[in-house]
């Protein structure tokens, strides 16, 4: 027994298993001292200190007068900065951030920076009235021959330091370019960019009579032409019959 513990592959053995055994007990010594070591982006809590809660908006009503003040204003907003006609009237209709850089002038040559649209005709719904800022969504639809679809674009609005309302950005909304308002919305045609100019009424969801009427005579000119056609075979299949019943009648038996 002596011999085989102190024989060299015995030895050999001992030494590797004692390898193997050190390092690991050096990992857990390691995992020990280091087992949390992540960083921790969790905001520090200062009991005295009080948190900080971002500010809610709240709805707010409109009175009558606002409304139409707000109505107008992107209305007025439309028919001049958006279709780029008599542009510099919108200077003033715009907040102090929108125009910033800008002098009435420059403002006045077009290049601003509001998306510009071929506008015929409007309808407007009201998204949210706060006390600071207001949201409208504006379903447009271009003028006749233009090689555009209707689009939806939200416009705000918010207080300039004389209280009025005034535009303060104008986006088109993701996805909106279609043929017809989102449905399932209570749209308004009120204080439309331009009733007199207007060419294109704004989709109703309502068919035209006559578009239902010339189907129709269509219809019963097709339904009389067969019935007339049907008749004349008819009368042509009798008198041939007629006529060969006369011819067989006179033959001799």
């Amino acid at each position: 027994m002596a011999g085989r513990l102190s024989s060299p592959r015995f030895r050999r053995r001992a030494l590797k298993l004692s390898g193997l055994a050190a390092v690991a007990g050096a990992a857990a010594v390691v995992s020990i001292l280091f087992w949390n070591t992540g960083h921790s982006y969790d905001s520090p809590v200062r009991p005295n200190e009080p948190a900080v809660v971002p500010p809610v908006s709240h709805s707010v009503a409109l009175s009558e007068k606002e409304r139409r003040q707000v109505l107008d204003t992107a209305a007025h907003f439309v028919r001049t900065a958006v279709r780029r006609e008599h542009t510099a009237e919108s200077f003033d209709l715009v907040s102090e951030q929108l125009r910033s850089g800008f002098t009435r002038r420059e403002w006045a040559k077009g290049n601003i920076p509001v998306q510009p649209y071929p506008v015929d005709a409007a309808r407007w719904k009201m998204d949210y009235t706060y006390e600071e800022e207001i949201g409208l969504s504006v379903y447009v639809i271009p003028r006749r021959g233009e090689q555009l679809s209707p689009m939806v674009f939200l416009l705000s609005l918010t207080r300039a330091p004389s209280g009025d309302w005034v535009v303060d950005s104008w986006v088109p909304r993701p996805g909106s370019t279609g043929s017809s308002p989102p449905a399932g919305q209570s749209w308004s045609s009120a204080a439309a960019p331009s009733s007199a100019a207007s060419t294109t009424a704004a989709p109703s969801g309502r068919i035209s009579g006559i578009w239902l009427t010339v189907p129709a005579l269509l219809l019963l000119s097709g339904l009389g032409f067969g019935a007339f056609h049907m008749a004349r075979e008819r009368r042509a299949a009798a008198k041939a019959e007629r006529a060969y019943r006369e011819r067989s009648s006179s033959r001799p038996s």
